[in-house]
């Protein structure tokens, strides 16, 4: 199913934040591996970098560290 662009837009940093909580720092490898593919999707579909800038750094900035690559 395809969703158009200004309505991922709308809530791609409240969906990269939700991912990155739940999902990167997850324990099971194939769970962090969909969300990577979720992210790269959503950027893929959005093209919104600049939108989403404030979120990542936000993520980067968190004290608590639960994302392994």
């Amino acid at each position: 199913m395809k969703i158009k662009s200004s309505v991922m837009i709308e809530h791609q940093n409240d969906l990269l934040n939700i991912i990155t909580d739940k999902c990167l720092g997850h324990a099971k490898p194939t769970i962090k591996s969909k969300a990577n593919e979720c992210i790269l999707l959503m950027f893929d579909c959005t093209e919104a970098f600049t939108e989403a800038q404030d979120a990542l750094l936000g993520l980067a900035g968190n004290k608590n560290i639960k994302v392994s690559f």
